[in-house]
């Protein structure tokens, strides 16, 4: 069977006006209690048990029922993956230098110095920005992560797999609580103050 030229040309034109209008969202819900997902509606059920959820929709926002009534939680900045935070706690988080050849790098007492101090102003929003790949989601309010719908996001409760492979490299994000990250300064704080040892 022979093919128009001028039907092959309009379905591909079709299909790449199609990619570039492309604005469904891949949207990690992070909550804590039980969610109940009905499209962009999210009933939420109040509790202490971190929960998990990814829905994929075309909508630029969800309505979320929950204790404290309905609210409408914006996802405005076209197709791509976000985080929606249903605790009660501040989320963040930022892109993880994973399965690259120098990852496993030792730092020094200056280096972490210097990434525990980071960790402390991302608690209170400072210097995040796109460019920088940081992110601070407080409470009822959803942030993009990235275009890649693809990407691996591991929560408060999930470590990155120590199996990745070395020589690749990976689009990962890990996110925290703020109290999980005042527990990591805390517990590092002293390693920061004396020279860490050569193994």
């Amino acid at each position: 069977m022979k093919i128009q030229p001028a039907l092959l040309f309009t379905a591909l034109f079709t299909l790449v006006l199609f990619s570039c209008s492309d604005n469904t969202k891949r949207v990690l819900i992070m909550a804590s209690g039980k969610v109940s997902v009905n499209k962009n509606n999210i009933t939420l059920k109040a509790g202490t048990t971190h929960t998990e959820e990814y829905i994929t929709i075309s909508d630029d926002n969800i309505q979320v029922n929950g204790p404290d009534g309905q609210q409408t939680i914006a996802l405005s900045e076209g197709g791509g993956l976000y985080i929606v935070n249903l605790k009660n706690d501040t989320l963040v988080g930022s892109y993880q230098r994973v399965g690259t050849d120098d990852s496993q790098k030792k730092l020094s007492r200056a280096e972490l110095k210097m990434q525990l101090d980071s960790l402390a102003e991302l608690q209170l929003g400072k210097n995040v920005s796109p460019e920088k790949r940081n992110y601070w989601i407080p409470p009822y309010t959803a942030k993009k992560i990235t275009e890649n719908k693809l990407a691996d996001i591991y929560g408060p409760f999930s470590s990155i797999p120590a199996t990745l492979s070395p020589g690749k490299e990976y689009e990962i994000y890990k996110f925290y609580t703020n109290k999980g990250v005042n527990e990591i300064i805390e517990k590092l704080k002293p390693l920061a103050v004396e020279e860490l040892t050569e193994q």
